[in-house]
């Protein structure tokens, strides 16, 4: 791999958590996967936290970068060592996940006070027939209409401080908005 290169075709994110035991073999295997497919290429480790070796390993092989990829791949058994990620920490993990990259969560509230707003008219109209016909106990219709219609208003507010939320939160990210690849300059040849 040529560090120094100007264009890097494929880069490799790796998680580390406690795998000192299979990390060079994997960097191994890895490095000779990605050179058979003879193309640019720069492998990211990120390290989890690891109280063993994993980190002396990591500044052994010192690989960084920035873009990324995915590449198909078919995991072979564990050469060495046991799963360390829990139920627990993969349920965390996967809530980080959609969570990070998602505004649904936050915005769940406004979908879910528009169903709900919508429920409430449709019982407030069953409680109006209800009350008509004199099928109703006393101040049940009252109870009804009140109820449903503050639920529907309430989640609505919900889901509007969920955006707001949502908008703090890209901010707080200080992501880019984009990612200049390549940049084309034009010379006028006046």
């Amino acid at each position: 791999m040529d560090i120094n290169s100007k264009k890097i075709d494929c880069s490799v994110v790796v998680s580390v958590f406690h795998e000192e035991e299979c990390l060079i073999m994997f960097y191994e295997s890895l490095s000779e996967t990605l050179a058979a497919l003879q193309i640019s290429y720069e492998v990211v480790f990120v390290n989890d936290g690891s109280s063993d070796n994993s980190l002396q390993i990591l500044k052994e092989i010192q690989l960084a970068g920035f873009k990324k990829t995915t590449i198909e791949y078919i995991a072979p058994e564990r050469a060495a060592g046991k799963r360390k990620y829990s139920f627990l920490k993969l349920l965390r993990l996967s809530f980080a996940a959609i969570s990070s990259f998602s505004k649904l969560p936050l915005q769940l509230g406004i979908f879910m006070g528009l169903f709900f707003s919508v429920f409430s008219i449709i019982l407030i109209f069953f409680s109006f027939v209800m009350w008509i016909t004199g099928n109703t106990f006393p101040g049940y219709t009252t109870l009804i209409i009140f109820m449903s219609a503050f639920a529907g208003i309430q989640l609505f507010i919900t889901g509007l401080i969920g955006q707001y939320i949502s908008y703090v939160f890209d901010e707080v990210k200080g992501r880019p908005m984009y990612i200049v690849d390549e940049i084309y300059r034009y010379e006028d040849n006046k």
